[in-house]
């Protein structure tokens, strides 16, 4: 996870304080690599994708 973060959030990057540091990761990882990052698991599909084709599928 850890090397992920340092390649998609840009490892150079200098936070004003360990508030925004801790926001700016929580978003990272809550909003873009839990919802919207392809996973082989799930077919390569975001997991949002994936649940909608789900519920296509189920219908």
């Amino acid at each position: 996870m850890f090397k992920i973060l340092k390649s998609e959030t840009g490892f150079n990057i200098i936070y004003d304080s360990f508030e925004v540091t801790r926001r700016e990761i929580f978003e990272f990882i809550e909003i873009w690599y839990n919802c919207r990052r392809i996973h082989s698991r799930l077919e390569y599909m975001a997991p949002e994708q994936f649940g909608n084709s789900f519920i296509k599928q189920a219908a």
